[in-house]
């Protein structure tokens, strides 16, 4: 009896203080009238999840000065129930907490690889539509299998962009995660870091790419500084979809028919 009960204590012990150590605000659906989020991949998924009527009007763009910095009275004075933080301004969080309870990703435990469906659950969590979320994810990873499938069969990949006459790597941005995370593609230089990176012939020779996925308005191939060597085979992608900003769910299986379709050609 002493055993059950001590269990049970802790149990409950252990479920309050999981509670207070992630701090996640707790505000109910029916008292969530304004919602204030930061960017603009965040204020689509809020359409794409039907809750639209809880953004101001106006959008998120009123709440960004022009160097890029918040406006924080412009924010206090939309008087938001909750305000959605993205990583980029997480430095402000302190001084949003003042203003309004404060939301990001990484407090609501969805914990995925990819920072597009992080935020697309804890968007829904927080309005209460995970439900909607999972069925949606799971509808997307059925449509990505046939591409997954012919990615497994062409390792080592490069994903490149073509831009004033020079070629650059950027696995770090929207279209790397993306392939890496939810298009399973193995991506040569997936091991480098995340910023933008301008490559040359001496970089081609060290990750000698088999495929390279060639982000380009321009038929500029042939300014491609290749290597003596087996040629890699080159996929062009239209800027038009790959170069769209942001990301969401509406705009993946876009981009997974594209890449399959250029695959199967």
């Amino acid at each position: 009896m002493f055993t059950r009960c001590s269990t049970a204590f802790l149990l409950v012990s252990l479920f309050f203080l999981s509670a207070c150590a992630s701090k996640t605000p707790q505000i109910a659906p029916s008292k969530l009238h304004t919602l204030i989020v930061l960017e603009e991949r965040a204020e689509r998924h809020i359409q794409e999840l039907g809750e639209e009527q809880r953004l101001p009007h106006s959008g998120y763009t009123q709440f960004i000065a022009d160097d890029g910095t918040l406006n924080l009275a412009a924010i206090t004075a939309a008087e938001p129930d909750l305000i959605y933080l993205p990583l980029a301004y997480l430095e402000q969080k302190n001084l949003l907490e003042e203003i309004a309870p404060v939301a990001d990703a990484s407090l609501l435990k969805n914990k995925y690889r990819s920072p597009l469906r992080q935020e697309y659950l804890a968007l829904a969590a927080l309005t209460s539509h995970q439900q909607q979320a999972r069925r949606t994810w799971r509808h997307l990873e059925k449509q990505f299998k046939p591409l997954q499938k012919v990615l497994a069969q062409h390792p080592n990949m490069l994903l490149l962009f073509h831009e004033d006459d020079a070629f650059f790597v950027h696995n770090g941005g929207e279209v790397g995660q993306i392939l890496q995370h939810l298009f399973q593609a193995d991506l040569a230089d997936s091991h480098l870091g995340p910023q933008r990176k301008k490559i040359s012939a001496d970089y081609l020779r060290l990750v000698q790419p088999q495929t390279i996925l060639l982000v380009s308005s321009t038929p500029s191939i042939a300014k491609l500084p290749l290597t003596e060597g087996p040629a890699p085979r080159i996929i062009p992608l239209a800027p038009a979809v790959w170069a769209q900003t942001p990301l969401t769910t509406a705009t993946l299986p876009a981009l997974s028919q594209d890449l399959l379709q250029h695959f199967q050609q």
